[in-house]
């Protein structure tokens, strides 16, 4: 082994040897420290661990030269030398598209008009659609790139009735054109119908439309450009007299 004198004491150092630590426990707050770069620390038993190690998603039990991680959606398990891979860890959670009444476009021939409510405390614009003639608001996005092509897409808005009446319904569709690199942006619609909905016979209330499409039926894909267009069904059975109001509109996409 190399040795390199040492002036001061007036012996031979051991220079680059591997240290034996002393035998003994690590205290909370305590770090592993090693002197030289790349030098690996061991854990030679289980009994080498503490009993159990707080984590952000739960708790880390050693057990038998290894280490299971419980909560946080996932259960981890890793034999001593091995890479630690987290799995799991619940669902990620859907991409949301909002547009309020503005913020969607008026391209079409027939659309819906921007209008402006007044209230005694609040103004806000509003989409009026009507209920003879279907008119149309514009909008688009991006399919987000971990897109789940299984999942189900779901539609919401919120709308009222110009004047209220009771018992009466209104439909909401969703035309879609879903676009993607070296595609022409000149395709035709796919429309997806909520179907009759009953609206609150309230005046000035709101009601939240909700309604779906499954993805095999969209048929969608990651980093698709979505064009679409927003409507009022005025064929539905016992369909609203008067206006609809679209106060904002919402597209929630699966990922995974």
């Amino acid at each position: 082994m190399p040795y390199k004198y040492n002036p001061i004491e007036g012996q031979f150092d051991l220079v680059n040897a591997a240290a034996t630590p002393a035998v003994g426990s690590i205290v909370a707050g305590n770090k592993i420290n090693t002197t030289t770069a790349g030098t690996a620390v061991t854990i030679n038993a289980d009994t080498d661990l503490v009993a159990s190690v707080a984590t952000d998603s739960g708790t880390a039990t050693p057990v038998a030269n290894s280490m299971s991680i419980v909560g946080g959606g996932g259960v981890v398990v890793s034999a001593i030398g091995s890479v630690v891979t987290v799995t799991g860890g619940g669902s990620i959670p859907p991409k949301e598209f909002s547009f309020n009444a503005e913020g969607l476009v008026a391209i079409e021939t027939n659309f819906g008009a921007l209008t402006q409510l007044t209230g005694t405390n609040v103004k806000i614009l509003v989409r009026a659609f009507d209920a003879t003639t279907e008119e149309y608001a514009n909008g688009k996005f991006f399919v987000p790139s971990n897109f789940n092509t299984s999942g189900t897409i779901t539609f919401r808005a919120y709308v009222s009735a110009a004047t209220a009446a009771a018992s009466k319904n209104i439909g909401l569709t969703f035309g879609h054109r879903a676009v993607t690199d070296n595609e022409s942006w000149d395709q035709t619609y796919t429309d997806v119908d909520s179907g009759a909905i009953s609206i609150a016979a309230t005046q000035d209330r709101l009601t939240l439309v909700t309604w779906t499409v499954a993805n095999s039926t969209a048929g969608w894909a990651a980093n698709d450009m979505i064009e679409f267009r927003i409507s009022r069904d005025t064929s539905v059975a016992n369909n609203l007299v008067g206006d609809m109001y679209l106060f904002n509109f919402e597209v929630s996409v699966p990922r995974t």
